[in-house]
């Protein structure tokens, strides 16, 4: 059996113990099984501490990391409290302005380009893969696959447009949540979804 090189983006993953880290826990488990190797591209663990701030770190959720499996780090830039407290102002204002979009995977894509142009070549990755929430990783990650020519797959942990736990402050921000989702259903080459 052919062997298949997974690169995967991953904006929640140990040792911030973080809900969505135990869903790259389960898929990553048993991707060795399918022969399937995979390189996860992950922010700092300073980065991954502030986009989840009422995470603990967990060090020994490392060790459910299978050893096949290759980690780099590509630290975000530095305004990245300007996307976790939205309780200031002016950050709140921007968030506004911006029609709710969570800029989280704008704050990693200059250093992440940098990254995928050098690793693309080494590791020739036969797919990428990423699980969303944050949604703006979902379009991110559109881009890279289009500019690569390689096929996306992206995991839908939760629905953006009908999220009943997002309040949306205006419904123009509703349709810009509803053209992000479209555009990644419609341009990906695949979906996996679990929760409903």
């Amino acid at each position: 059996m052919r062997k298949i090189n997974v690169l995967m983006f991953a904006l929640e993953f140990p040792p911030v113990n973080s809900t969505g880290c135990y869903r790259y826990l389960k898929f990553l488990k048993h991707l060795d099984t399918y022969n399937i190797e995979a390189t996860v591209l992950i922010p700092s663990l300073d980065d991954l501490k502030k986009l989840h701030p009422n995470a603990k770190v967990d060090f020994t959720l490392l060790d459910q990391i299978p050893k096949n499996i290759d980690v780099i780090e590509v630290p975000l830039s530095k305004r990245i409290i300007d996307i976790v407290i939205d309780a200031i102002p002016s950050v709140r204002m921007r968030n506004l302005i911006r029609l709710g979009d969570d800029n989280i995977a704008h704050q990693w894509k200059k250093q992440l380009i940098k990254a995928i142009d050098v690793l693309i070549p080494i590791i020739q990755p036969n797919i990428i893969w990423g699980t969303v929430p944050p949604f703006s990783l979902g379009k991110l990650m559109l881009s890279i696959a289009s500019k690569h020519k390689i096929p996306l797959i992206v995991d839908f942990r939760d629905e953006l447009s009908l999220n009943k736990n997002i309040p949306f402050s205006t419904y123009l921000h509703f349709l810009n949540a509803f053209h992000t989702e479209e555009a990644v259903f419609k341009n990906a080459n695949g979906i996996s979804v679990v929760t409903p």
